[in-house]
């Protein structure tokens, strides 16, 4: 695993007895673990957008190809968009 620069500073420092530095990568170890198990649902009006868009695609490409999901978080709202590898295109299913 390749680690950077200011990894290894911190963990010298850890390792060094620094108590700052000690909590600042615990913190960031938990939240990097929150992270990890955080959740995201499309809603029903999502789903039939999404499904409606890939359809599309498979019309004109003969398959659905792969996509990448990024929910971003707004406060009360959390935007959504899927872009396809196949068609280098992103469709927003945010509900503002």
């Amino acid at each position: 695993m390749h680690k950077s620069k200011n990894n290894i500073i911190k963990e010298w420092l850890v390792q060094n007895g620094n108590p700052e530095i000690q909590r600042q990568v615990e913190e960031e170890a938990r939240n990097l673990h929150n992270l990890k198990n955080t959740n995201f649902e499309l809603t029903i009006n999502q789903e039939n957008q999404l499904k409606e868009w890939q359809e599309k695609i498979k019309e004109v490409f003969g398959k659905y190809g792969h996509y990448d999901y990024t929910f971003t978080p707004f406060g009360m709202v959390t935007g959504c968009k899927v872009r396809s590898h196949l068609t280098k295109t992103t469709i927003d299913l945010t509900e503002y």
